[in-house]
């Protein structure tokens, strides 16, 4: 029996508008904005679509400025989505219904500390499972912090 491809789709969410660190994502991490750094990580995932969810608000443009620049030096670009600044859960789903994605790894645009490795061997058991099992949902952290 054939198995159909899984569509995989990176989903990295990021706005400018935090009230404990505004632009957080825009401030320098070793020379390069923290977006980008986050980017450079999620990038290392065994995945085919990388996509930026940002707000629909006009500041977050300057997110768009870094991300483009950077864009053209990669060989699978980031797309962007444009969705909902305050409901996050709006944007992730209709990002991933736009780009008709099956599964969608969720990144924060803040995290330049996610470890590729366990998020590719998380979506080995997911993809490579032999019980034909339909996950809805898959974490590194469910009940208690491992890492």
């Amino acid at each position: 029996m054939n198995k159909k491809r899984v569509k995989i789709g990176c989903i990295i969410q990021a706005r400018t508008g935090s009230r404990r660190l505004p632009d957080k994502v825009l401030k320098n991490m070793l020379g390069e904005p923290l977006i980008i750094r986050v980017i450079e990580r999620a990038l290392l995932i065994d995945c085919d679509n990388f996509i930026l969810a940002k707000s629909k608000n006009k500041k977050d443009d300057r997110i768009i400025k870094k991300i483009e620049k950077f864009n053209e030096l990669l060989m699978k670009p980031i797309k962007i989505f444009r969705g909902s600044e305050s409901n996050v859960l709006s944007r992730f789903y209709n990002a991933a219904k736009d780009n008709s994605l099956d599964l969608i790894i969720r990144i924060t645009g803040d995290n330049p500390l996610l470890d590729f490795r366990i998020i590719n061997k998380l979506l080995k058991k997911i993809i490579n499972n032999k019980n034909d099992i339909l996950y809805d949902y898959a974490s590194t952290r469910v009940t208690k912090r491992t890492w």
